[in-house]
């Protein structure tokens, strides 16, 4: 039976928390009446970011097994502030793991916009919402808090660090992965949340080369003992947007995290002096 390819774009849950894309290579999948044999499914995941990890721990609640494969030594703290918005904190209600985040987050309570000049032209308090039922309760996090408890919420020998991806072949009845140390995995179905420059992409679509949509974002990670800790700000100017939110550190110590997006090559007239 030969495999079934396919790319699924995820709709946005939050700023970086699903997947820009996942590329999946099906190998064999039985059916029989109107049931799948879901037991016999195995799954590799090639990439153990927010996206690989995300479908690892929704397969384990399931009962299916799934292996992730992450190139990098263990899971460092890269990036900045991420936004979790209430959809996206209701899959993690739903799988168990939201509990878990909320202890390292600040509640996303309010929205507060600026102009160009910081002065403040709306508030958006979410309250009401949350009170009501109608949205979950959203959160602000670093993003390696949310990579670290969806981790958490996987088995630990089910994520497998510093294997890096040689080869990919899809045998008669099997998806089999060869690593570049010589070892091999095999399973039904292949993820691929790698990224970018995504191999199992590559292997299933041929190469892709990104296309530069004209937009660069510089993000920051500050220390702030007067940071708000339930509101997000924002303000946006003629070619670039800003966004300043909070974050609890390691110690429960408030820090701030900033993002600065814009189109073109340089902008240097976002930057201005300052005594504050």
């Amino acid at each position: 039976m030969n495999a079934v390819h396919y790319s699924s774009t995820l709709a946005r849950d939050t700023q970086d928390f699903a997947p820009a894309a996942w590329s999946i290579l099906f190998s064999k999948v039985r059916v029989y009446g109107k049931h799948a044999a879901m037991a016999m499914i195995s799954t590799l995941v090639v990439g153990g970011g927010i996206g690989g990890l995300s479908l690892a721990r929704e397969l384990t609640i399931r009962g299916l097994p799934v292996t992730v494969l992450e190139k990098a030594a263990q899971l460092n703290p890269i990036g900045a502030g991420i936004i979790i918005n209430p959809n996206a904190m209701r899959v993690l209600e739903r799988n168990g793991l939201a509990e878990a985040l909320r202890r390292d987050a600040w509640p996303y309570l309010m929205r507060e916009t600026c102009d160009h000049r910081g002065r403040l032209l709306a508030v958006r308090d979410y309250r009401p919402l949350y009170d009501s039922g109608k949205l979950s309760t959203g959160a602000l996090a670093h993003r390696a808090q949310l990579l670290e408890t969806l981790c958490r919420g996987v088995p630990r020998e089910a994520v497998r660090f510093g294997v890096a991806v040689r080869s990919i072949d899809l045998v008669p009845d099997r998806v089999r992965l060869e690593t570049e140390d010589h070892g091999v995995f095999e399973a039904d179905v292949l993820v691929g949340a790698d990224g970018i420059h995504s191999q199992v992409r590559r292997h299933a679509f041929g190469e892709i080369e990104p296309l530069y949509m004209g937009y660069r974002s510089h993000r920051m990670v500050t220390h702030s003992a007067r940071c708000s800790r339930n509101s997000l700000t924002s303000g946006s100017g003629a070619f670039s947007h800003s966004c300043v939110l909070p974050m609890r550190s390691s110690r429960r110590k408030s820090k701030r995290s900033g993002s600065i997006a814009g189109r073109g090559e340089d902008r240097s007239c976002w930057v201005t002096p300052s005594t504050r």
